[in-house]
């Protein structure tokens, strides 16, 4: 009986000496080897793997003991509370005057104040507004130019070429 030899790529070199029984033992013992390290290297992996996720539990758990409790909500001042409709009315661009008078006739007609918007009591009292705000602004008066600085020598048509030119390059230093 002589010992199985195998060569650099994993095969038996004295095959001829060996019996099916050593060839079949031989290759087992091969396998084994090999593959023991294998699955020793993925035992590893998995050690690893599952410390991790303990680590990360014993993380998670750590917070959640540390966590400061929810903070109970404060309720706002009873003076000064919107209701949510009136946040939206504000957030669409209506005056306060306009939410006011849609309060009013919200309440007397027991609607709520989206509704109020939609009746012909509240666009009249819109359209009023509108117009009372034209009639601010048409008081205003008109504008009285741009602003904009005339130049010490005004371009006339008797000036010579370089007087001109200068005058130009004057106004369009002030511009720039």
């Amino acid at each position: 009986m002589a010992d199985p030899i195998f060569d650099k790529e994993g095969n038996l070199s004295n095959l001829d000496e060996l019996t099916s029984q050593e060839v079949a033992t031989a290759y087992s013992e091969k396998n084994k080897s090999l593959f023991g390290r294998l699955t020793d290297e993925e035992a590893k992996r998995k050690q690893a793997e599952a410390d991790k996720v303990k680590l990360a539990e014993d993380l998670e758990a750590e917070k959640k003991k540390n966590a400061k409790p929810p903070e109970e909500k404060i309720p706002p001042p009873p003076g000064n509370t919107l209701s949510e409709e009136e946040l939206r009315l504000i957030a669409r661009g209506l005056f306060d005057e306009e939410i006011d008078e849609a309060k009013v006739i919200a309440k007397g007609k027991g609607i709520t104040l989206t509704e109020a918007l939609k009746t012909p009591l509240f666009e009249l009292f819109q359209n009023d507004l509108k117009e009372k705000k034209k009639k601010e602004d048409a008081h205003l008066g008109a504008s009285h130019g741009s602003g904009q600085q005339l130049t010490e020598k005004p371009v006339t048509s008797g000036m010579t070429r370089d007087e001109h030119k200068a005058a130009f390059d004057e106004a369009r230093g002030k511009l720039t």
